[in-house]
């Protein structure tokens, strides 16, 4: 019998009945091992029922963990945006690593060797540490099932003398619903943020997980919901305990309820961090995305990455928790050709959606410039069937400010099962020169450098650049500042 990190497996012809094999191990709050106190069954805490292990968990509950494993491979796609800086923390809201569930966390670690310091808050207060050791300008991945045990929902603290940056893919099946979703380390924690994007319709499951560092501080949270239609805001209270993870499932009466198109405020009267998982089937297209909330509504914004038809959906959400309307001119850069604008008015305190489908011609490659007269929040949530790959992915909206000359990335896989974009907005009206460093596991970091035309959106793919089977972390550096994102579609 052996521990993987996520799934207990027998080892073939295993001594005796399956009960006496895994009441031989017991659980120590960090993984299963052997229990010398009885030499084999008796006293062991952990057992078998035929079907199912049961273990009890580090905070002294107890679970009951299926024995089924989801059917593979699990399809979709996740998104990021690029961070102008590398930085010495990483927060990260949500996290889980039940059986069904793969949680990773992947660094990037551009200067000399260093320590990196994990701490894992679970939603039963239990914080867990761990340290791991970064090679120089290299790319590190962590298995979280493995680093911390099974069955735990938890938030993430990363730490280091020097600067990195972290990102936490996560695949899974979840009723029915595979597909996988992505989040970069937030570098600061904060009192309010805001998302666009929500939903709770059929099929589609929203939550809000929150994060409280502090390790004597309750946190007092409000959670104020936008609705489409101009429907009053509703605002619910949710104390979140020290050095703990709290999750909110949006789709219940005491929230935003059932078939709701749905926007978000949360404050806090103490430095937390909020992120939003959905898990959907939007047409029988499935999957799930991520994104931690936007610290302000902001009056100029962007996004590099979009594609309308081909099987692809693309939707604008936007959130505007203002007294007065606000009306918006968003251009989309294209792949080609001149830049395309469309006028919108937003109702006070309210959301709005638009269909990027019905503004653009299938086909259509696109990053956009929003700007309004009154600060707003905007997401794009995508979703769509690449490759034979249903899935979906989301990003925030980022301000002006967010263009760079060099952007970072901590993850990037490129395979046969794995398809590695970059897509760069240059808005600039002269052409960018831009350089990939691919940042490798170990070995000489390796570069390719493009140019990116004025006034438009480029796509690169990275299965073009690096052999099949290179796990990368990635650095881009600009002639002039501009925005890049990395779609990833895949078969897990």
């Amino acid at each position: 019998m052996a521990w993987d990190g996520a799934e207990l497996r027998l080892k073939p012809n295993p001594p005796g009945p399956y009960d006496q094999a895994y009441k031989e191990y017991v659980w120590d709050g960090h993984a299963l091992v052997p229990d010398v106190a009885t030499g084999g069954p008796g006293l062991s805490t952990s057992a078998f029922d035929g079907d199912r292990l049961i273990v009890p968990r580090s905070d002294g509950t107890w679970i009951w963990r299926s024995n089924a494993v989801a059917p593979r491979p699990w399809t979709g796609g996740h998104d990021v945006v690029g961070t102008p800086q590398p930085s010495t923390d990483a927060y990260f809201a949500e996290g889980y690593t039940g059986l069904n569930f793969r949680e990773y966390l992947t660094v990037f670690n551009p200067g000399a060797a260093q320590v990196l310091t994990a701490q894992y808050l679970t939603d039963s207060g239990v914080a867990v540490t761990r340290t791991h050791d970064l090679a120089a300008q290299s790319r590190t991945t962590i298995l979280v099932n493995s680093d911390l045990g099974a069955d735990q929902s938890l938030s993430t603290h990363l730490t280091a003398p020097n600067p990195f940056v972290a990102e936490r893919p996560m695949y899974f099946s979840l009723g029915g619903r595979s597909g996988g979703h992505d989040a970069m380390g937030a570098q600061s924690l904060g009192t309010v943020f805001y998302f666009a994007e929500g939903y709770t319709g059929n099929g589609f499951d929203e939550y809000l997980t929150l994060m409280n560092t502090s390790t004597s501080q309750m946190a007092n949270v409000q959670v104020t919901y936008y609705f489409n239609g101009g429907a009053a805001p509703k605002t619910v209270s949710h104390p979140v305990s020290p050095s703990s993870r709290l999750t909110v499932h949006v789709n219940d009466s005491a929230e935003a309820g059932q078939n709701q198109q749905v926007s978000m405020k949360v404050t806090s009267d103490m430095p937390i961090l909020a992120e939003r998982p959905m898990y959907f089937n939007y047409f029988g297209e499935t999957g799930g995305h991520v994104v931690a909330g936007a610290v302000a509504p902001i009056t100029n914004l962007n996004l590099a990455e979009g594609h309308v038809g081909q099987s692809f959906d693309e939707y604008l959400t936007i959130l505007n928790a203002n007294a007065a309307p606000a009306h918006l001119t968003i251009t989309y850069y294209r792949g080609s050709g001149d830049p395309v604008q469309q006028l919108l008015a937003v109702a006070a305190n309210s959301r709005s959606t638009v269909h990027v489908n019905d503004v653009l011609p299938s086909g259509t490659d696109s990053s956009v410039h929003i700007s309004s007269d009154q600060p707003v929040v905007v997401e794009r949530p995508m979703y769509f069937t690449f490759n034979g790959w249903s899935g979906g992915h989301d990003a925030m909206a980022v301000p002006d400010s967010a263009l760079s000359t060099s952007l970072n990335f901590a993850e990037g896989y490129a395979a046969a099962n794995f398809a590695e974009y970059y897509t760069i907005l240059n808005t600039q009206s002269t052409a960018a020169t831009v350089t990939f460093t691919f940042y490798l596991v170990s070995g000489t970091p390796v570069t390719k450098t493009i140019t990116v035309p004025a006034n438009s959106r480029w796509t690169e793919l990275i299965n073009n650049d690096l052999p099949a089977g290179t796990s990368n972390s990635v650095q881009i550096t600009s002639s002039q500042p501009i925005l890049a994102e990395r779609p990833e579609y895949f078969s897990y």
